[in-house]
């Protein structure tokens, strides 16, 4: 059968039409390839010199990375986030560059020795329970490229791992997108990036016992001898205000000491509480004294003065141990 030749002629036009339509359509955009894992372990070889005064610790630690993709290097740019002195932190690789293990993936090991910093929130000291962080990063690419992934044993304390003054819990690894507000002046990015942060954390705490003895016993003698200038008769003043001044003064000193291990902080400590308490327990034993010498002046008997002194002692310390215990609960619970 023969088509007219009208037909024939449109037909070809409209396959012209289509086939240019398909030269000049977009190519389909390709999927976005998914970000590289890298399986992270970290070994803590040894922690030291924790200072509470500048929030810093130094750390001996190392890291281990496993990739597939040869392409990709995450370990040329590791970025510690949370170092405290840069210039003395140091890096010692295993190898100059990735090694390939049997199973065809990359793999790279780096031994660090650093300082690093963590604010110490100090409210319960002595009591207080502080976590030492090592933060990383890849420098050069963001969690759309490289993503890490916590291996089978991620983090592991050397055997015999002991930090003086500190009890030293299980330590932790997080992994987690940290996000950024800025492109950081790169005009090539449309948008800031993510970038995939490590984060390996041990607990410290303090045993309780110890410091309690170390800080506060000192304190509990001084308060003893204040409290014994109620149980010197009214009539020795001078040796009655000596002592309680003496026993103010070295609270002072104490006090001074203990502030001196802490960075100046804009809050209260427990054990700023406890000396408070202290102090006014002191002073109002020395407004006591005062008060029962003029009673004595006015013509008071001895004996009337002696048991107002008494019961001032049972009262004070009955009330101080009451707000020491106060202030303990209500910081620690």
């Amino acid at each position: 059968m023969r088509w007219p030749s009208s037909l024939i002629g449109r037909s070809s036009a409209l396959a012209a039409v289509s086939a240019l339509a398909l030269c000049a359509a977009p190519p389909l955009a390709q999927a976005a390839a998914p970000p590289t894992k890298v399986y992270t372990g970290v070994y803590v070889n040894d922690i030291q010199d924790v200072d509470l005064e500048t929030d810093t610790y130094t750390v001996d630690f190392y890291i281990w990375m496993r990739w597939n993709n040869p392409k990709v290097d995450p370990s040329a740019k590791l970025d510690l986030m949370n170092s405290y002195d840069s210039w003395g932190t140091v890096a010692t690789p295993a190898s100059e560059r990735p090694v390939r293990l049997k199973d065809g993936s990359m793999y790279r090991l780096i031994h660090y020795q650093g300082k690093f910093n963590n604010k110490f929130p100090l409210t319960k000291y002595p009591f207080d329970e502080q976590d030492l962080t090592v933060q990383i990063e890849d420098f050069n690419s963001s969690s759309e490229k490289v993503v890490f992934v916590p291996d089978a044993k991620p983090v592991e304390l050397a055997s015999g791992l002991s930090l003086p003054g500190y009890e030293v819990g299980t330590p932790t690894m997080t992994i987690a997108d940290q996000p950024y507000s800025t492109t950081f002046g790169d005009t090539g990015l449309k948008a800031p990036e993510d970038y995939s942060r490590i984060t390996v954390t041990v607990p410290v705490t303090r045993p309780g016992l110890p410091y309690t003895i170390k800080l506060l016993l000192p304190m509990i003698v001084v308060l003893l001898c204040a409290g014994l200038v109620f149980l010197i008769s009214p009539i020795h003043i001078d040796g009655r205000i000596a002592l309680s001044i003496t026993a103010l003064l070295t609270l002072v000193a104490l006090k001074f000491m203990v502030d001196s291990e802490l960075p100046n902080v804009d809050y209260l400590t427990m054990v700023d509480a406890i000396y408070i308490a202290a102090f006014i327990f002191v002073g109002l034993g020395l407004l006591q004294v005062v008060l029962s010498s003029r009673r004595l002046n006015r013509g008071e008997a001895v004996d009337a003065v002696i048991a107002r002194d008494h019961k001032a002692l049972i009262l004070g310390g009955s009330v101080y141990v009451a707000a020491s215990a106060a202030v303990v609960a209500l910081f620690l619970l």
